[in-house]
């Protein structure tokens, strides 16, 4: 198409459009405050985690601790031979408590830190585990009893060992206690027991785990021989090693119970059970992560040849206290259902349990 000269000129002399320019915009104050809310909720949510993660941590621990005491325990039975009843002796010095003169032998808590710290002659309760100034299910507690001391003077009433002796035997020495030096550069430094010339003697520790240990008889032969000390027949018992941590052993501080099991669903690999007192306070111990211990007999109280069946368990589950009554998940062996008359024995402090079939030196 032919344009006109003059047309020509004004479209190709005109001026080319201006590029359209987009406008940086800055951040604002509002957009700010948010960045930085966001922010520190996250940082709230990490330091949140550091003390979950100590208590973790510190579990951890007093977990590996106490496998080392139960291990090293086991040895020092073995090595030792404390589960030999003619060593077993109470507060009143009695050492034929031990002996399985019945057929079936009872049941003892071998136990001498309790005896060393605390109650000896009086009250009665101090002999039955646990402790009790009035029994009330007397007959499905254990015997508390400490090792005889073979320093004393022979013939009853029969001593038994010191507090050092116990505490050497039952206390574990491993966690050793360290001071800090201000100079942060320089290590820790471990304390050291002295004498009066200011000598080290031995190293300090802290005496936070301890153990005793439950001996109930699975399999037993016809008694016991006074005059070579020996077993005869096949005697077996069922060793627990029960190890605490930072432990009361004075009775006024110790919380120990025996309280009825009405009711025991399951059985198997624990299960469920229904524990009732007449003192709410006496079913406080039975939290999650504790241990308790079912005792009962089989196939039952007073029945003739019956059996005095007791079993550990670790706590994994605990309802409200209701009225006296509390429902607790287990863990551990299995259980007879068909027992009746089942009690239910809580101790405070027992960082873990360990169960072993042991026969007696000798036997």
């Amino acid at each position: 198409m032919h344009r006109p000269a003059h047309i020509r000129r004004i479209v190709t002399s005109s001026p080319a459009a201006p590029a359209r320019r987009r406008d940086r915009r800055a951040i604002s104050l509002l957009e700010v405050l948010v960045s930085m809310f966001v922010l520190l909720f996250g940082l709230v949510g990490v330091l949140a985690l550091i003390p979950v993660g100590n208590h973790y941590l510190q579990q951890a621990t007093v977990h590996d601790r106490a496998a080392a005491v139960g291990h090293a325990a086991f040895n020092q039975i073995r090595t030792q031979r404390l589960l030999r009843p003619d060593r077993w002796v109470d507060g009143a010095g009695d050492v034929s408590i031990g002996l399985p003169t019945s057929s079936p032998p009872p049941a003892f808590a071998v136990d001498p830190l309790w005896y060393a710290y605390g109650p000896n002659n009086s009250p009665p309760g101090a002999h039955s585990f646990p402790y009790s100034s009035a029994p009330v299910f007397p007959e499905f507690m254990l015997r508390r009893v400490s090792l005889r001391s073979e320093l004393a003077p022979p013939g009853p009433p029969f001593q038994i060992i010191p507090p050092a002796i116990a505490e050497q035997g039952f206390m574990w020495d491993d966690d050793l206690s360290i001071t800090l030096p201000e100079d942060h550069d320089q290590p820790s430094q471990t304390l050291a027991q002295r004498d009066i010339s200011d000598a080290a003697v031995q190293r300090q520790f802290q005496g936070d785990f301890s153990w005793m240990f439950t001996a109930v008889p699975v399999k037993h032969g016809p008694g016991w021989n006074p005059v070579d000390g020996r077993f005869t027949g096949d005697t077996h018992y069922e060793v627990s090693v029960v190890v605490f941590h930072k432990r009361a052993v004075d009775r006024d501080l110790a919380r120990e119970y025996v309280v009825q099991v009405p009711e025991v669903v399951g059985g198997i690999g624990g299960g469920e059970i229904r524990i009732a007192s007449a003192d709410p306070a006496e079913l406080e111990p039975a939290r999650e992560g504790q241990w308790l211990m079912l005792t009962a007999w089989s196939p039952d109280l007073g029945v003739p040849g019956a059996r005095f069946v007791a079993k550990w368990y670790r706590i994994i589950s605990a309802d409200e206290v209701d009225g006296g009554r509390r429902w607790v998940g287990l863990a551990g062996p299995d259980w007879d259902t068909s027992l009746t008359r089942v009690c239910a024995i809580l101790v405070e402090d027992v960082a873990a349990v360990y169960t072993q079939t042991m026969s007696i030196p000798g036997s």
